[in-house]
C-alpha cells in the first residue's frame, strides 16, 4: 500500500467494525401495558435506534399487529416489520411513555430495544462521570 504522507485522506486499509457484546450493553426492566394486560421484560437501551422494537418471539399474541409499508434498515440490512395497532404504555422505574412498538426478529437473547422514541418521552439524558470542557 502506498504511503499517503501529505496527499490527503484515503483508505487506511481493511475495514474496522466495532461492536459491544450483547451481555455488556446497558439494559433496563421495562413494563409494557395495553388492553388491560401487562408484560415486564429486560430490554437493551439503544440510543442508536429511532424506534422501540420488540422481538417477535416475546410479543404477546393478544396485542394485535399490523403490517407496515416501511421496514427497518440497519447494519444487518433491510427487514420487513409489523407494528402494534395500539400505543403501548412503557414504564421504566417511575416514568412512562406511550408509543406504537415495532415488532421484528432480533438476535438470540435480545428481547427488545428501547429506542429514542421512548427515551425522549422519558426525558433521558446520557451522561458520564467525567466533565468535558
Amino acid at each position: 500500500m502506498e504511503r499517503r504522507e501529505d496527499k490527503g485522506f484515503g483508505s487506511t486499509g481493511c475495514g474496522a467494525f466495532l461492536t459491544i457484546a450483547m451481555n455488556r450493553r446497558p439494559t433496563v426492566t421495562a413494563c409494557l401495558e395495553a388492553r388491560g394486560r401487562k408484560l415486564c421484560l429486560l430490554l437493551l437501551l439503544d440510543t442508536g435506534a429511532d424506534l422501540t422494537i420488540l422481538d417477535e418471539k416475546v410479543w404477546p399474541h393478544f396485542w394485535p399487529l399490523k403490517h407496515v409499508d416501511r421496514g427497518v434498515e440497519g447494519v444487518g440490512g433491510y427487514t420487513a416489520v409489523r407494528r402494534s395497532c395500539d400505543r403501548i404504555l412503557i414504564s421504566i422505574e417511575d416514568k412512562s411513555a406511550s408509543v406504537p412498538i415495532t415488532v421484528m426478529p432480533l438476535p438470540a437473547g435480545v428481547n427488545g430495544l428501547v429506542g429514542r422514541d421512548v427515551l425522549d418521552q422519558l426525558g433521558v439524558i446520557l451522561t458520564t462521570e467525567k466533565v468535558f470542557r
